[in-house]
């Protein structure tokens, strides 16, 4: 045999051969053993460039279990990169149960017992709760024949009763790494100011829905039947949740509504819940013309603008903003009562420091989806551009750098001071509201000719002569005089502008994220790049000047995340969320929503009785998320159709009953919900509303120290 031993019969002529072949052997045995770890080290090279990419992941046909090996683990793989992996694997998905387990991850993970996990258990886990660092979420709706019962694997124990696909993953969602963990509860409770980028910030906090990491909730009043039905669900049954409601009230805030929020604190605290009020205000001279653009200059000319004092302070003490007539317009409101009621909320945020509002805001209410789009300019083109040369211009008389600092705010200086903190206007300044205010008469010119005098009363000549518009009305009104008019109604809204100021430094230090500091800067970088793939998801939806856009809403049928949305113009309360396709595009499409009620339609008796329906019994709900899949990921069930390339929901037809004690789910796949419903505390609305306006931290409002005047609020 080759490089072997002589072969049989040969003959050895002498010793000296005899040792020579022997040499030869030992060569040849030496260059065999080489060429196998060649062989061997050459299949390592290839296993390794073509595995190492995908995270170093080995798949296992026999045991259909992916262990990635704890050196491989640099960073969390995005479930993205799992299904990618999981598609392009040699597992036979149709005839093996299939577990990824991350190797080293019981180091934070508490495993369960080894003869598995309870079926309720198996729904917590798949919820994005912090309590762990990883969970557990089936990945696809095809059944697995004959599959083996899964075992318990290291930092991952699951109990298989349908045969599906389960993978273990760190947080459900990609490019998680520098995500802070969520809290196990938190109610957050956004009062809306009108001209502040509330809408912004509602897409902002409508995304933490659509990622299943909080409900979120919209209404319209602190006083109305809805806002009662909310605070009755979050006492009926106190427990851990993670809720948002947007409070978009134009009427402003009653002082009760803060005794109310001081109430659902003490109900919380028992079970270390976080209850945030939170706000945001604007630079005054800037909200004045923001406020003009979008409403005022559809109807009437800046000379003619006649808004009420303080339209910023005035929300907030409870005083109604449209709607104003006589000596209502003209209230004239103490700076230290507006203070005494900001105390009252936990975050005040500013328009000009928005990014810095919501780190703020993140870090009290441990919201993580801080990514936003800046949704549509004003239709009237030319009206924000001549209102911030007009800014800018003022801004520069007066010494002040940029409408982020404070405008000789002088809360001792009388409200109709001549001289209006002395500041000299220079004819630049003079001019710019001369053209703007050419402008404003054009358009009403261009348009009816006639002003709306109700929505935000005119000046005294076009209100005379009952809106019908022509230029004699304010022949005699001068820039200095629209100047001085502009000042006199921002007199109090400019000094807790400037407290504000100072207040969200303060507030932001306090979270070690100091204005101009290294960990603002950080943050400030990541929500600036989370915000510009919001923004190029949104403008791949909307299309090219917003072509897929009808009306409010996404043209034709789009994969839509929220289950059975309605498209009520009015924002309801049954669904998840509004049906404002131009405000919340993009929908991330990582989660089905749906949300159930014991009693559905609530929303079409709120709109037939405009918002004071007698509810009667009173209606509960449950909010229920499931991971939404790709259909290439294990194929659909028999009979089945996909859904925009997506596995159907069970959702739709299968979501669990929100009352405690009723028959569970019928959906297989892992949902998580908002907690369950418990009994109804009163037979109707009104008796449960009566009882709690009695309760001591409710109805003693006059404990709360707020100064008034205060408005009725709406």
């Amino acid at each position: 045999r080759r490089g072997g031993a002589a072969r049989p019969g040969a003959r050895v002529c002498s010793h000296g051969k005899t040792a020579a072949a022997r040499g030869r052997a030992t060569l040849g045995m030496a260059l065999q053993q080489c060429r196998v770890l060649l062989l061997v080290l050459g299949c390592a090279a290839v296993y390794m460039l073509l595995y190492l990419p995908m995270i170093g992941v080995r798949m296992s046909r026999s045991s259909g279990i992916a262990v990635v090996p704890d050196s491989s683990m640099h960073s969390t793989p995005s479930p993205r990169q799992l299904l990618d992996l999981f598609k392009k694997s040699d597992v036979d998905h149709d005839g093996t149960l299939s577990l990824i387990e991350f190797e080293g991850a019981a180091r934070s993970f508490a495993p369960h017992s080894s003869n598995g996990m309870a079926e309720t258990s198996a729904a917590a886990l798949a919820h994005p709760n912090t309590a762990t660092d990883f969970q557990l979420a089936k990945l696809t709706a095809r059944a697995v024949p004959d599959a083996p019962p899964p075992t318990a694997t290291r930092g991952v124990v699951a109990k298989e009763s349908t045969s599906r696909v389960f993978v273990a993953k760190g947080i459900l969602h990609d490019e998680e790494e520098g995500l802070s963990p969520l809290p196990q509860c938190s109610l957050l409770f956004f009062f809306h100011v009108v001209k502040t980028a509330g809408t912004t910030m509602r897409m902002l906090l409508q995304r933490q829905a659509q990622y299943g990491e909080f409900e979120y909730l919209y209404t319209g009043s602190t006083t109305l039947p809805r806002w009662q039905l909310v605070m009755h669900q979050l006492v009926q049954n106190v427990s851990s949740r993670r809720l948002i409601v947007e409070i978009h009230a134009e009427w402003g805030l009653h002082r009760g509504f803060f005794a109310d929020i001081r109430e659902l604190r003490r109900l919380y605290a028992s079970i270390g819940c976080r209850v945030t009020v939170a706000t945001v205000l604007r630079n005054p001279l800037s909200w004045y013309l923001s406020m003009f653009n979008w409403r005022a200059s559809n109807a009437m000319p800046l000379c003619a603008f006649q808004p009420p004092m303080d339209g910023l302070s005035r929300q907030m003490v409870g005083y109604a903003l449209p709607f104003t007539k006589g000596a209502n317009r003209f209230i004239d409101l103490p700076y230290e009562a507006v203070v005494s009621v900001l105390r009252h909320v936990d975050v005040v945020g500013l328009t000009e420091y928005f990014d810095e509002t919501v780190a703020l805001l993140a870090a009290r209410t441990g919201i993580r989806r801080l990514g936003y789009a800046h949704l549509a300019e004003n239709n009237k083109p030319r009206h924000p551009m001549l209102a911030k040369a007009m800014l800018r211009s003022m801004l520069a008389d007066a010494s002040v750098e940029s409408a982020r600092a404070a405008f000789k705010p002088q809360p001792s200086l009388p409200r109709r001071s001549a001289d209006f903190g002395s500041v000299a206007w220079s004819e630049a300044t003079l001019r710019a509201v001369a053209d703007f205010n050419e402008e404003s008469m054009r358009y009403v010119e261009r348009s009816r000719g006639k002003a709306d005098c109700n929505y935000f009363p005119c000046a005294p000549p076009l209100e005379e002569a009952k809106g019908v518009w022509n230029r004699t009305q304010c022949a005699h009104v001068t820039p200095r005089d629209m100047l001085r008019t502009m000042l006199n109604h921002t007199h109090t809204d400019r000094a807790v502008h400037a407290h504000i100021l100072s207040r969200l430094n303060a507030d932001l230090s306090k979270e070690q994220l100091a204005i101009g500091s290294s960990a603002l800067d950080t943050k400030l970088a990541a929500i600036k790049a989370d915000s510009a793939g919001v923004s190029k998801r949104r403008a791949a939806a909307l299309g090219e000047h917003n072509k897929n856009l009808c009306a409010t809403r996404l043209c034709g049928t789009p994969l839509r995340s929220c289950v059975d949305c309605d498209f009520n113009m009015v924002p309801g309360i049954e669904s998840c969320w509004p049906s404002w396709e131009d405000q919340f595009a993009p929908d991330e499409h990582r989660f089905w929503c749906k949300r159930s009620w014991t009693i559905p339609g609530i929303d079409e008796q709120d709109l037939k009785a405009k918002h004071h329906p007698k509810v009667a019994p009173i209606p509960c709900w449950q909010t229920c998320w499931e991971l939404m899949l790709d259909v290439g990921f294990g194929g659909l069930p028999a009979g089945v159709e996909a859904d925009h390339g997506k596995v159907p929901t069970c959702l739709r037809h299968g979501a669990p009953h929100p009352s405690n004690g009723s028959t569970r789910s019928v959906c297989t796949q892992p949902l998580h919900c908002s907690p369950a419903c418990a009994k109804p505390l009163f037979d109707t609305l009104d008796a449960f509303w009566k009882h709690w306006k009695e309760r001591p931290l409710v109805r003693d409002i006059n404990s709360l120290n707020i100064s008034c005047p205060c408005g009725p609020g709406g």
